[in-house]
Order: structure tokens, then sequence, then C-alpha cells
């Protein structure tokens, strides 16, 4: 295995996610016992869609219910908003104006990311899952992640 450092100049409005992505390489590396991961037909930092048949694979009803239980407000707020647009592609913009209006909070894409990673960590390290039940592509045209969630869990969500 290759530890050697490379500094790289990362916008700081993408830190939060590049922090993300590194964590769960190495997160990955540690479950499969492998030397190098390399990330599957990336464009970009988050993990390609993946088809009808494998989405959400792994998670219970059950599991999806706890998660949202034991997730932040901002990251229930998150949810919520994409289970009320199942389907369409929602990005941090969406989120942070949903948290700002529903929580009252400032409104601040960057809190958000910092939302959304902490999440990922918690879908690793807590729930022992290497996806989510939500899709995360890398969106070219946003120079930034869109989030899709399925009508199926959106009705699991919704409920709660």
């Amino acid at each position: 295995m290759d530890d050697n450092l490379v500094m790289v100049p990362v916008p700081t409005h993408l830190l939060t996610e590049v922090y993300g992505f590194i964590a769960r390489q190495t997160q990955e590396r540690r479950d499969r016992g492998a030397e190098r991961i390399q990330p599957k037909g990336m464009t970009g930092m988050a993990s390609p869609a993946p088809d009808e048949a494998t989405q959400n694979a792994g998670w219970t009803p059950q599991e999806i219910e706890r998660d949202f239980r034991e997730s932040p407000e901002a990251m229930k707020v998150i949810l919520k908003t994409m289970a009320g647009r199942a389907g369409d592609r929602l990005t941090t913009e969406d989120f942070a104006d949903a948290v700002a209006t529903q929580l009252g909070r400032s409104r601040r894409t960057s809190s958000i990311a910092g939302v959304l990673g902490a999440h990922g960590r918690r879908v690793k390290n807590r729930y022992r899952k290497s996806n989510n039940y939500f899709d995360v592509t890398w969106d070219d045209a946003e120079s930034g992640n869109a989030y899709t969630m399925s009508p199926k869990i959106a009705k699991i969500i919704q409920a709660l």
C-alpha cells in the first residue's frame, strides 16, 4: 500500500466532500482488506447511481427508520426534502434552502456538506453499510453532487 502524501489544492466548498471521499475509500479498503480501491467509473467524487434492481440494496425499512430516528435535525430535514421530491435530483443548495426555512438556520451549503459527510460516516461505521439508501452522483453541470431518493424509500421516510 502506498501511503505517500500528495498536496492537492481543493476548493474550500468541496473540502468536506473530499474528506468524506477519502474516509469512504479508507473504510472500504479496511472492509475489503484490499491493497488499493479504485473508484468504479467515477467522473467525480461520488459513486455512480446504481441500477433500479440494486438501488438501496442492503437496507431494511427498520434500518432506514432507525437511521432517521438517530439523525440530527438537519439530516432529518434533508431526508424529508428528498422524500418529498422522490426521483428528483437535488443539490446541497436545495438542502440549504430547506434547512434554513424549516430550522431557521443560516443558509450555508458548507454546513450541509458537513451534515452529509457525518451521515456517510455513520452509515459506514454505525450501520456497517457500504452504500446509502439514496443515490449520490456527481453532476458536472452543477460542479457538485446530486442526491436522489427512490419513491419506495421516500414512502418509508414520509411515514416517519
